[in-house]
């Protein structure tokens, strides 16, 4: 909030101050303002978003929605070899390949969360103009998209961890 004092031009030796007016300028809005509330009354929306975000990235490939799977093993075998076999890296005796997948899913979680997020202003501009919705709604279905991702690259992970922890 900021705060004026509304006086007249001061002359020698007074403060400006004579009738002790003062006006308060306040925004009728918060600085950081979410509006989590209309997120959810488009939540069926944002839904939409998802799915059409999961159909258009496996949409034209071969193998589809394998590649939720394919795609952390394939990136977590080229660290192992470049980073465990040819570098050597120590991973404290922990198998190298878990060691590097953990880090590669959290990573891959958080970078696709926020080049998606911030692409989506530009990449859907045409559809802001034609209908109104929250802005939020569009950035909220990237991440939940990626979620559902990291979900399966996290359950997949705990399979491997159970097996190299029983198979020694």
């Amino acid at each position: 909030m900021l705060k004026f004092f509304v006086c007249e031009i001061p002359t020698k030796g007074e403060c400006g101050l004579k009738n002790n007016e003062i006006t308060d300028i306040t925004s009728k809005r918060r600085l950081f303002e979410l509006n989590l509330g209309d997120v959810r009354k488009y939540r069926d929306l944002v839904m939409l978003f998802v799915k059409r975000d999961f159909k258009n990235s496996y949409k034209q490939t071969v193998l589809g929605p394998l590649w939720i799977i394919i795609k952390p093993f394939l990136s977590t075998f080229v660290f192992t070899v470049i980073f465990g076999m040819i570098a050597n890296i120590s991973t404290d005796g922990m198998p190298q390949f878990l060691f590097f997948m953990a880090g590669n899913i959290l990573w891959s979680f958080f970078s696709s969360c926020l080049n998606g997020s911030s692409s989506t202003f530009i990449g859907n501009a045409r559809l802001f103009g034609k209908v109104y919705f929250p802005r939020l709604v569009m950035p909220c279905a990237n991440i939940i998209y990626n979620t559902i991702g990291f979900l399966i690259n996290f359950v997949m992970f705990f399979i491997l961890v159970l097996i190299y922890m029983f198979t020694g």
